[in-house]
């Protein structure tokens, strides 16, 4: 026969128990919320670059705006490696998918060594003297393009994206919300 104090045992463990189950349940709905949340911050980041990019190339097809090869600020280079530099900084900082930062620096290396117009430097002359005048310290930054620049070179297409997959994974930020070892066995 139980005593009473074996009913308050029994019922502190019932407690216990239950505590515990609601624990884990909600931190089943915490951790889905933070993955909602990070998907949208990816969306987010995704959409902002690719605005900022569609609005800086399309000025290469408008004749009233200029192009030159000045870096000053406000100068279609800048704009378009300030965009560069910025994805760089979110990829590193693990708000950028390295799938997706990947893709784009695949693109980028295609063609890297081209002007983007007729009369301009190529992408490759303007960016180290984007780099040499905006962010001479950024010493991640040139070390990351000074092997994109020598990936671009690679000739055979999947050559060059075998190059530039094990550079972003040498840059991938360990603290980042994506699976990194997916990423890495690839």
């Amino acid at each position: 026969m139980m005593t009473f104090k074996d009913y308050v045992e029994l019922a502190s463990t019932i407690l216990v128990l239950t505590g515990l189950i609601i624990a884990i349940l909600q931190l089943r709905f915490i951790s889905r919320d933070l993955r909602v949340g990070q998907q949208a911050n990816l969306v987010g980041v995704i959409s902002h670059c690719a605005n900022r990019y569609e609005h800086i190339v399309s000025d290469l097809d408008d004749d009233t705006k200029p192009t030159s090869d000045e870096i000053k600020v406000g100068s279609w280079w800048y704009r378009y490696w300030d965009l560069i530099t910025e994805e760089f900084n979110f990829f590193l900082k693990g708000l950028l998918d390295p799938d997706i930062f990947e893709i784009w620096m695949n693109e980028l290396a295609t063609i890297y060594h081209d002007p983007p117009k007729s009369g301009m430097s190529t992408r490759s002359q303007s960016h180290k003297q984007y780099l040499a005048v905006t962010l001479p310290h950024y010493s991640a930054l040139h070390q990351f393009f000074e092997s994109l620049d020598e990936n671009a070179r690679i000739d055979n297409p999947e050559a060059r994206a075998k190059a530039i997959h094990s550079l972003i994974s040498k840059f991938a930020s360990a603290n980042a919300p994506f699976e990194l070892e997916r990423f890495n066995k690839r």
